[in-house]
């Protein structure tokens, strides 16, 4: 085990006791187990600290944070960055779910080829009951990634791998300027030096609450 890359998994939380239990397992139940979880929550109002303490108390890799007031989703994700130890930083949005083997085969994919600095996967859409409601299929290769970059987002945050080297000593973490689109910037500046792929499997299941809309 201790041979094994450790995968950084970070997940931002606020507000969301409906949906926390179902993303932490989804991560603490991989495949692939040589991980931690670092959850920050972001001064939550309702139950989810509690929530989030409950598994730091039973499984040794979750990892838990709580900023003293609500400082906003990308100082929260940068946060969750800085907490965090491995080789690979992947990230999982406290309302989505990951597929049970989403680590390992992603892990896999960036461990044989260096050259690529962030991985994603296609996405199955489902509700507030955890019902499938459709999909979304975004371009695979590093080539039509960056075709398609300029006009829209081609990779679902919640489904990313990066190598924790690439934003520790060459391009940082997160715009917190940008509240709203920080992820779509940092794509850009991976895209500059290093190549990106989407896995054409179905890892994560993206939900769709009344507060969150399709990724773009």
């Amino acid at each position: 085990m201790s041979d094994e890359p450790l995968v950084s998994v970070t997940m931002p939380v606020y507000n969301d006791e409906d949906f926390l239990e179902e993303a932490i397992l989804s991560i603490l139940k991989q495949s692939y187990e040589n991980l931690e979880l670092v959850i920050v929550d972001d001064h939550s109002t309702d139950s989810s600290w509690e929530i989030i303490q409950k598994f730091e108390e039973k499984d040794f890799r979750v990892r838990a944070f709580r900023n003293e007031e609500n400082m906003g989703i990308p100082k929260t994700r940068n946060r969750a960055f800085s907490e965090s130890r491995g080789k690979y930083y992947a990230i999982l949005d406290s309302d989505d779910v990951s597929s049970l083997n989403r680590i390992e085969k992603q892990l896999e994919f960036m461990e044989k080829n260096e050259e690529y600095g962030a991985i994603g996967s296609q996405i199955i859409i489902v509700d507030e009951d955890s019902e499938k409601i459709g999909h979304r299929k975004y371009p695979t290769s590093h080539e039509e990634i960056v075709n398609v970059l300029p006009r829209y987002n081609p990779i679902a945050q919640s489904t990313i791998m990066i190598r924790s080297q690439i934003l520790e000593e060459d391009i940082g973490y997160y715009n917190e300027e940008y509240e709203r689109c920080q992820d779509y910037d940092l794509w850009f500046r991976i895209a500059l030096n290093y190549k990106i792929k989407n896995i054409d499997e179905f890892l994560v299941k993206y939900r769709v609450v009344k507060e969150k809309k399709l990724p773009t």
